[in-house]
C-alpha cells in the first residue's frame, strides 16, 4: 500500500496533466487549494462538452448538398409509350372475344337479375364492373394482351440520336436498345424503351419515335385519340393513368427532360432502401416494377388485399404471380349469382382495407432516386406537302400490320387518305438536356467519428491538457507498480529463507 502511494504521488508530480503538478509544488495553502478547484473544475467543465458533444454527434444528423454533375455521366432514360385507346377491336373480332360495350351490356343485365339487392348495391356492384379493370379481369391476363396494340401496328419508326464528335448518327431503337412490353389496365399494352446496358455509355442525347394511331373503328368506351408517355429510371414505370403526359395526333411534339438525382445517407444517419425493384411482384405483362414509395406503399395495401379478401386488385397495376388468387372483379361468362355476391364483397372488402390500413402504410425512399423534370412544345404536323413523303416513307415499306391496310390500295395520295394520315400519326423528340450536366442532391453526415474524435481531444487538451502523452504515463505508472510489487515479494522470501 505504502508502494502504491508513493507511486501514485510520483505520477501526479511528473504527469502531463497540466496544473496538476503545481499542487504538490506550491507551498501556500491558499494557492494549492486554489490550484485543486481550479483542476476540478476544468475537469468537470470538459466532461460536460465531452457529454454534449457526444450526444449531439449520436443525432446523426446530416446536411444537405447541392452539386452540379459533370457533363456525359448521366444515361438517357427509360420512356414507356402507350395509346389511349387500349382496344384492338380487330384483333377482338379475330380471337371471338366479347367486344367491351357488349361486356358492359352484360353487366347491367346480369346486375339488373340480382333482385336479392337493393338498388344502392346493385349501383355499387355495377360500378365495380363497368370500368377497363373490370373488363380485363373478364378476358384475363393473356387474352388481355391479345387485344391490346402490337408494337409494329403502333410504334413505326423509332431511333436514337448518338453523338460523335460534330457528328450526329441515327440509332434504330431495336438495335441500340430494347423495346418491352408492358401492361397496365387503363390502356393494356404499352412499350417501354431503353438503351441496352453495352450502349450505356454511348453518348445520347435524344430519341424520336413515329407513332401511329389508328381511327378505322369508334369506341364508346374511350372518346380520345393520341398517346401517353412517361420518363422513368430502367426497371418497370410509374403509373401511367396518374404520371403519363398526353402526346396528341396531328402534332409534332418536342421533350426537354432533365434529372435531379438524389442521394440519401442510410442508418444511422437515415431511413432508405437499395432495393431498386419490387420483391415478387410484377406489371401484367411479367415485367419488373420499379421501387418506389408510391409503389411500396402500393404492395404493401395489395398484400393485404390479398391476405383478407383473397383475391387480387386489377386496379392496383401490380400483380402477384405466386399468390394464386383470382381478380377481385373478375365475372363469369354465363350468370352466376354466387359469383356476383362474392365480386360485391370483394369490393365492399377492398374499400375497407384502403379506409382501416391505407393510410398506416408508409415506405422508406431509395438511397439513390432520380426525378425527371419535362418540358413540352407542340406544334401541328404534318404539313400536306409531306404527307406523300410520309407515306412512301414509313407506311408503304412498312410490315404491313393490319392498320395500314387502309392506306394499301392508295396509289396515289388523295385528299381523304392524305387527311386520314395526317390524322393518325404522332411525331415526339425526347431531348435529353442533363446529357451536358445534372443536379445531384446528396446527404452528408453532419459530423463524422473522427470530427467527434477530434473535438473530443480538442476539448481534453484545451481544459485538462490531456494528451496521448498520458497513456504512456499510465502505462509506466502501472509497469512501476507491477516490478515494484514483484520487488516486494522478493525481499519477503528472502527475508524468510534468512530466518
Amino acid at each position: 500500500m505504502v508502494h502504491l502511494k508513493e507511486e501514485l504521488t510520483k505520477f501526479l508530480k511528473t504527469t502531463s496533466i497540466k496544473g496538476v503538478p503545481k499542487v504538490f509544488q506550491v507551498r501556500n495553502t491558499f494557492l494549492r487549494i486554489l490550484w485543486a478547484m481550479s483542476i476540478i473544475g476544468f475537469f468537470a467543465t470538459a466532461f460536460f462538452q465531452v457529454i454534449y458533444s457526444l450526444l449531439d454527434y449520436l443525432k446523426y444528423e446530416t446536411i444537405t448538398v447541392i452539386n452540379e454533375q459533370r457533363q456525359g455521366s448521366t444515361v438517357f432514360p427509360s420512356i414507356t409509350l402507350c395509346n389511349i385507346q387500349p382496344f384492338d377491336y380487330d384483333r377482338i373480332e379475330k380471337y371471338g372475344y366479347i367486344k367491351p360495350e357488349e361486356y358492359f351490356s352484360k353487366v347491367d343485365y346480369y346486375v339488373s337479375k340480382m333482385h336479392e339487392l337493393n338498388t344502392s348495391d346493385r349501383e355499387e356492384l355495377k360500378t365495380s364492373l363497368r370500368d377497363i379493370g373490370g373488363y380485363f379481369s373478364f378476358l384475363g391476363i393473356e387474352n388481355a394482351k391479345r387485344v391490346g396494340f402490337e408494337k409494329n401496328d403502333f410504334i413505326i419508326d423509332c431511333n436514337y440520336i448518338e453523338l460523335d464528335g460534330e457528328l450526329t448518327i441515327k440509332r434504330k431503337c431495336e438495335d441500340f436498345g430494347d423495346i418491352v412490353l408492358t401492361q397496365q389496365p387503363p390502356y393494356l399494352n404499352c412499350y417501354n424503351i431503353n438503351l441496352k446496358a453495352e450502349n450505356s455509355n454511348k453518348g445520347v442525347d435524344a430519341m424520336t419515335v413515329l407513332l401511329h394511331i389508328a381511327d378505322h373503328f369508334k369506341s364508346d368506351i374511350i372518346q380520345s385519340r393520341g398517346a401517353v408517355f412517361a420518363i422513368h429510371d430502367k426497371y418497370g414505370a410509374p403509373s401511367m393513368s396518374l404520371n403519363g403526359l398526353t402526346l396528341s395526333t396531328n402534332t409534332f411534339t418536342s421533350v426537354y427532360s432533365t434529372v435531379e438525382e438524389r442521394k440519401r445517407q442510410g442508418k444511422p444517419y437515415g431511413d432508405c432502401t437499395d432495393e431498386e425493384r419490387l420483391k415478387d411482384y410484377r406489371d401484367f405483362a411479367g415485367s419488373e416494377i420499379a421501387y418506389s414509395v408510391s409503389t411500396c406503399e402500393i404492395k404493401k395495401i395489395h398484400d393485404s388485399i390479398i391476405s383478407k379478401c383473397k383475391c387480387q386488385d386489377v386496379h392496383s397495376l401490380i400483380y402477384k404471380p405466386s399468390a394464386n388468387v383470382s381478380f377481385c372483379h373478375k365475372m363469369d361468362e354465363v350468370f352466376n349469382i354466387q359469383n356476383l355476391r362474392d365480386i360485391l364483397q370483394n369490393s365492399r372488402c377492398i374499400q375497407k382495407v384502403y379506409e382501416e390500413l391505407g393510410s398506416l402504410y408508409t415506405c422508406i425512399p431509395r438511397c439513390r432516386s432520380k426525378s425527371y423534370t419535362n418540358l413540352l412544345s407542340k406544334s401541328d404536323w404534318p404539313i400536306k406537302s409531306s404527307v406523300l413523303n410520309l407515306y412512301q416513307q414509313f407506311i408503304k415499306p412498312h410490315p404491313l400490320g393490319k392498320y395500314f391496310k387502309i392506306y394499301e390500295n392508295a396509289t396515289n395520295i388523295n385528299s381523304v387518305v392524305s387527311d386520314l394520315l395526317e390524322n393518325n400519326l404522332i411525331k415526339v423528340k425526347f431531348n435529353w438536356i442533363s446529357h451536358k450536366g445534372s443536379k445531384v442532391i446528396s446527404d452528408k453526415a453532419k459530423a463524422k467519428f473522427l470530427d467527434f474524435f477530434s473535438k473530443f481531444g480538442g476539448i481534453l487538451n484545451l481544459w485538462t491538457g490531456v494528451t496521448f502523452a498520458l497513456f504512456v504515463e499510465f502505462f509506466e505508472l502501472f509497469y512501476r507498480l507491477l516490478i515494484g510489487s514483484n520487488e516486494n515479494r522478493i525481499r519477503v522470501v528472502e527475508v524468510r529463507t534468512l530466518r
